[in-house]
């Protein structure tokens, strides 16, 4: 890492994502006199950090987070998105403020991804240090989850309006369980009108509904299982949507009955994560009985699922939007059965 960042300057980097970064050498990279901090401190508005478990680390994790934490908000004074661990919820990431308070403050965050420990937390993010921030995801690691007599929609929703820069806006906030990972995940979100949000993340079965006309990317995880008429409900929500990932272990219950054709005409990238013990959510989006597609589809999905869903490249049933692929990502090549691909998909582009 420090001799891509020292091999040149990047004078129109804006943003900058660091991936399983060891907790010494994190810590390390944010200290005041560090030349990453030099460099970019004026220059990135949007970061994001994700720290690898190290077990021969010999500062305490808590510790470090909460200084790299702090230093990113006392550094970057043009912050506007920052991402402290993707999703996973690992301790490694965890943040906890209950032992300490830090002096945070910013006027520019207008996006925060984090883990934290517990609901208290939760609550020290809302207090009106982030006073421009509009969407707020967060992931509450509780062994107390299903007990926790103080979470509720609207003990949330009063937290939120201590926002003076919210009082005048829409809000949506909910709270999803996932009983499976001992976690649950608040959701808020801001916006005024006219709206202009363009992406709506993690949406579970728990989803409200309403018109989301300008949402171009989604993604949808739970550890329950989509049916049928959820997608249903999802292509009538957001009838514009171009970009759609779906993690989901459990399979569909009833993807064997007869339902109504559902359409989605503007997407035009699908995403199935860690979907691969269960094809079904593949077959409900190649199957043309089910669903109807655009052109030029970018299918992410996995090369041993695929097959099946598509009975060895030969099914009629998921021949016709198959065909429809442009871009064909396969998460796992094994000896592909290329001119079968080539026949079955053959606009595909394999990448």
């Amino acid at each position: 890492m420090d001799r891509i960042l020292l091999s040149t300057n990047y004078p129109n980097l804006l943003g900058l994502a660091l991936h399983k970064l060891i907790p010494e050498k994190a810590s390390e990279l944010f200290t005041d006199e560090s030349y990453f901090i030099r460099t970019f401190k004026n220059q990135l508005s949007s970061i994001v950090i994700d720290i690898n478990e190290c077990p021969k680390s010999t500062s305490s994790i808590k510790d470090i987070n909460i200084f790299i934490f702090t230093q990113i908000f006392k550094m970057f004074k043009n912050l506007q998105y920052f991402k402290f661990n993707p999703f996973d919820g690992s301790h490694y990431d965890r943040l906890t403020f209950c032992e300490s308070r830090p002096y945070i403050l910013s006027s520019t965050l207008l996006v925060l991804r984090v883990v934290v420990d517990c609901y208290e937390d939760c609550l020290y993010l809302l207090d009106g240090r982030f006073n421009q921030l509009n969407t707020i995801y967060v992931t509450i690691c509780s062994s107390k989850v299903p007990t926790l007599p103080v979470v509720n929609n609207k003990l949330i929703y009063y937290q939120i309006m201590t926002y003076k820069n919210f009082k005048n806006s829409k809000i949506i906030s909910y709270i999803d369980g996932f009983p499976q990972l001992n976690q649950f995940h608040c959701h808020i979100y801001s916006y005024s009108y006219p709206y202009s949000l363009t992406h709506y993340n993690y949406i579970t079965n728990n989803f409200r509904g309403g018109l989301f006309k300008h949402d171009c990317k989604i993604s949808l995880v739970d550890e329950r299982p989509f049916e049928h008429e959820f997608f249903l409900q999802i292509a009538k929500s957001f009838p514009f949507v171009r970009e759609l990932r779906i993690h989901n272990l459990e399979p569909l219950n009833n993807d064997k009955q007869q339902c109504s054709i559902i359409e989605y005409p503007h997407l035009t990238k699908l995403v199935l994560i860690q979907n691969h013990n269960h094809e079904n959510y593949l077959e409900q989006f190649l199957n043309s009985s089910k669903m109807y597609l655009s052109n030029n589809i970018y299918l992410i999905a996995d090369y041993d699922c695929l097959q099946r869903v598509t009975d060895n490249f030969t099914s009629d049933t998921t021949r016709m939007n198959s065909a429809k692929t442009k871009y064909l990502n396969l998460d796992i090549q094994p000896e592909l059965s290329l001119d079968l691909i080539k026949d079955y998909v053959p606009r595909a582009e394999l990448c």
